[in-house]
């Protein structure tokens, strides 16, 4: 270690590591990590700390963390990182995989683990705690009173008095804002359907994800199986499971992503089960830190320039029944390649609500295409504009306390023409014609708020002005949305992030399943076809190919013929017999013309190969799907496809034997008298002059090897045409079976991923009906916390964030106002009661 720690401290290191391995650092979590620091560390371990926390480059690692922990410390460590993972309430996923990882480096047995496992459970068990605010009596007599004569009966009396009594009321309001029996009964509701959700939809990820790793280790059975049960070459075999190496790897580590996120969704949704949650979004200095702590009355420190965040991870406050995380500013890439965006994102699947916090100082159509990621989500959107104007003189302190309701209102004012008027409804357009572009709706609110004057009053940096601050910061009024949110569409809420957006979430693989197997049949499909023209292709240029290899040995014959046969009988007419053959041997290799002809032919099946790669590469700019598949295109092999030359040798070796032959009859001098006849020939030619006898034994001999040669030009044509052939059908062969391997390969892996979607389409089509009964019961107020209504869901066509349609054996019933609907689902909603179709967009 590169500064000197104490054994404390190690162990003050190891749990801030742990608080960070889920991406998430929980109140509970860094009160229990500032206590440990102020009783057991020293202040070199509350600096190392803070680095781990903000991931610096210079953040001492966890394997060096664990490496300094003596062995007689480890089993105390080891507890104490239990403690800090237990201290949310839940030990994630990640943190059970760190911390067995852990007792297996420090060769903590099972058993041990399990023992120290359970004594850190027992001693962080705690009840459902949240923070509670202390009620006033005043605060529950106006409680009392809004409920015996309705609230509108006090706001008339308040009017009545001055602005004194008008701000009083509020602020004990907001003391029972998230409380009371009304609020309690919501919250028990919320808890009860999330239970019997959670438990429903539990069953039906244990499922998907034992289909997801069923379908990876099928995908590697049917490459195995193509492996060794094929009849086809193993160089053939190679080179298709070579081409198929991107389409299994795109295959398997997608699959094993989402069996990854499969568990990491079930932990999430347990995580938050008893709480409502509300998701803090937006880009940096937005103003998501001053809401969260202006809220909970907790993380002022975290409240800076935005030029330095205090952690990348998600922050979670439990406050009132009410789960809050703030989330790191969206936009920015980080050097370990993860995003502030991907961090945020990371807790969407828990959400119930998302508070996207945008500034009038600084709006970029950029910051709102971060919507589009959440739109497949279905999640209730809620904007806050932050109005950020300076408040750093008395002046314009007041002036904004006088003009808050004009400034901040998103209603028409009573001078429309009025500078802040404008400013407003200005800014309030801009940002709904954003919005609704790419969260494709605009079923949401917009509140404006001033969270600068709130953090102003809660911190009692304006002790003077406190009150009328706060109130002038509307921040109530989006607290007051939260609550009625919770006491009219909680319950809805909380199936749907539940119910309704996992089926979006396990939709969104089984279409990617169903995009690879159409993708995969469709190629399969054109490779067929591809197969076909190829064949056409490789026809013509063998046909071209024969006809030019045909044309150079007929030339060279003809050569041999008219040129080298008649200068060759003039030098070697009176060769000896023995010497004949080997003279013509050396004739045509000093000439150059065997290797010529060579030359020749070998460039003309090049030339060949070259046409039958084009052909390939031209089948292949139609198969552009193989790219999007990741898999490599064809290739002409050309080891093992080499032309014979052997029989070009055989013109010249040939023809040696056929001279051999020649010599008996064409030299002069290897005569014998045989018979009268005979010797009175031989007596007449001895009177004959010598040019005459060189002449007759000239033409003589080129006469015969003429008429040889062109006997011996039959035998090699047709001797080359069919080594040509035998190498062509090869070449065929070859392309042909790896088109035939590769076509029945991506059938086989097609089929897998039809199949994975037929599977998972099953999922998604009995989540949507759990869920579609859900929305019947809160259509119909239904008050059951069983989905009691899917046996009367007869059938679902949802398209998750766009639309849902439900058909259902219910008589039509009451139900609210299209506009609540669509806001609450996020979905437009068509129902056909009985035989009767109901669409709620009327």
């Amino acid at each position: 270690m590169r500064h000197k720690l104490t054994g404390h401290d190690h162990a003050a290191l190891l749990i801030a590591h742990i608080a960070c391995t889920d991406k998430q650092l929980h109140n509970r979590e860094i009160k229990q990590l500032a206590t440990f620091l102020r009783t057991d560390a020293s202040d070199v371990a509350t600096q190392e700390i803070n680095k781990i926390l903000v991931e610096a480059d210079d953040a001492i690692d966890l394997t060096s963390v664990l490496s300094a922990v003596p062995v007689t410390e480890q089993k105390r460590t080891l507890e104490i990182a239990f403690r800090m993972a237990y201290a949310d309430g839940h030990l994630h996923l990640e943190e059970s995989t760190l911390l067995k990882q852990i007792a297996g480096k420090w060769n903590i047995s099972t058993g041990g683990m399990k023992a120290i496992d359970a004594k850190a459970r027992y001693g962080t068990a705690h009840e459902d705690e949240t923070v509670k605010k202390p009620t006033s009596p005043e605060a529950k007599i106006v409680q009392t009173l809004d409920l015996l004569f309705s609230k509108g009966l006090l706001n008339a009396v308040a009017k009545a008095s001055d602005g004194v009594w008008q701000r009083k009321l509020r602020r004990l309001r907001h003391q029972v804002l998230f409380a009371g029996p009304e609020y309690a009964v919501a919250v028990q509701h919320c808890r009860a359907v999330a239970k019997h959700d959670f438990k429903h939809i539990k069953s039906h990820l244990k499922r998907i994800q034992k289909m997801l790793e069923n379908l990876q280790t099928n995908l590697s059975k049917t490459i195995v199986k193509m492996d060794t049960g094929s009849q086809k070459t193993g160089n053939e075999k190679k080179k298709v499971l070579d081409s198929l190496q991107g389409l299994r790897n795109d295959l398997s580590t997608t699959l094993a992503d989402n069996v990854i996120k499969t568990r990491e969704g079930l932990a999430a949704k347990h995580r938050a089960l008893q709480y409502f949650t509300v998701a803090f979004m937006g880009k940096t200095k937005a103003g998501k830190s001053t809401l969260h702590a202006v809220i909970t009355g907790q993380g002022w420190d975290e409240i800076g320039t935005g030029k330095q965040r205090k952690t990348r991870h998600n922050r979670v406050y439990e406050i009132d029944h009410l789960r809050i995380i703030d989330t790191p500013g969206i936009g920015a890439p980080e050097a370990d390649g993860r995003t502030d965006e991907e961090i945020a994102l990371s807790i969407v699947d828990e959400a119930d609500i998302i508070c996207f916090v945008v500034t009038n100082d600084n709006q970029q159509k950029e910051e709102f295409e971060f919507l589009q990621t959440l739109k497949t989500a279905g999640k209730p959107l809620v904007i806050l504009l932050n109005w950020k104007s300076g408040l750093n003189s008395l002046r314009k302190l007041r002036k904004f306390i006088r003009d808050a309701d004009e400034i901040l209102s998103p209603k028409p004012v009573a001078d429309p023409q009025s500078k802040n008027a404008r400013d407003v409804s200005g800014h309030l357009r801009r940002i709904r014609r954003y919005a609704t572009k790419y969260y494709e709706n605009d079923y949401f609110y917009i509140i404006p708020v001033h969270l600068y004057a709130a953090q102003l009053a809660r911190k009692g940096e304006k002790p003077e002005f406190e009150n009328e601050l706060y109130d002038a910061s509307k921040v109530e009024d989006f607290l007051h949305c939260i609550r009625m949110d919770i006491l009219r569409d909680g319950a809805i809420h909380r199936s749907q992030t539940l119910l309704g957006s996992t089926a979006g979430s396990v939709e969104t693989v089984r279409d990617w399943l169903a995009e690879k197997a159409t993708g995969l049949y469709d190629m399969a499909a054109e490779l067929q076809t591809s197969r076909d023209r190829f064949d056409t292709i490789m026809s013509k240029a063998e046909s071209d190919a024969k006809q030019e290899m045909h044309s150079h040995i007929k030339s060279y014959f003809r050569r041999l013929r008219d040129q080298e046969v008649p200068e060759f009988a003039e030098r070697h007419y009176n060769a000896k017999s023995e010497r004949l053959g080997k003279e013509w041997q050396n004739w045509l290799k000093n000439k150059g013309l065997i290797d010529a002809l060579q030359s020749e032919l070998q460039a003309t099946f090049s030339y060949f190969e070259d046409k039958v790669q084009e052909g390939l590469e031209e089948v292949g700019k139609d198969l552009e799907m193989m790219a999007r598949m990741k898999m490599k295109r064809l290739k002409v092999d050309r080891s093992g496809q080499e032309f014979s030359w052997r029989n070009t040798v055989r013109i010249g070796g040939g023809l040696v034997g056929l001279v051999g032959g020649i010599i008996v009859v064409s030299n002069p001098i290897g005569w014998i008298a045989v018979g009268i006849g005979t010797l009175l020939g031989l007596v007449a030619s001895f009177f004959q002059s010598k040019d005459k006898k060189r002449l007759k034994a000239v033409t003589k001999l080129r006469n015969t090897l003429r008429k040889e040669l062109n006997s011996q030009k039959g035998k090699v044509l047709k001797e080359q045409t069919k080594e040509f052939e035998k190498c062509s059908k090869k070449l065929r062969q070859n392309v042909f079976q790896h088109f035939e391997l590769l076509n029945e390969s991506i059938k086989a892996i097609g089929s897998l991923c039809r199949a994975g979607e037929d599977d998972l389409g099953r999922e998604v089509d009995s989540i949507n009906r759990a869920y579609a009964s859900r929305v019947l019961q809160w259509l119909t107020q239904n008050p059951k916390s069983e989905i009691t209504l899917e046996e009367q869901v007869s059938a679902v066509n949802r398209q998750c964030g766009n639309r849902m349609e439900i058909r259902t054996s219910l008589l039509k019933q009451q139900i609210r106002p299209g506009e609540d609907v669509r806001r609450a689902l996020q979905e437009d909603l068509e129902i056909s009661w009985g035989s009767k179709q109901t669409n709620t967009k009327e």
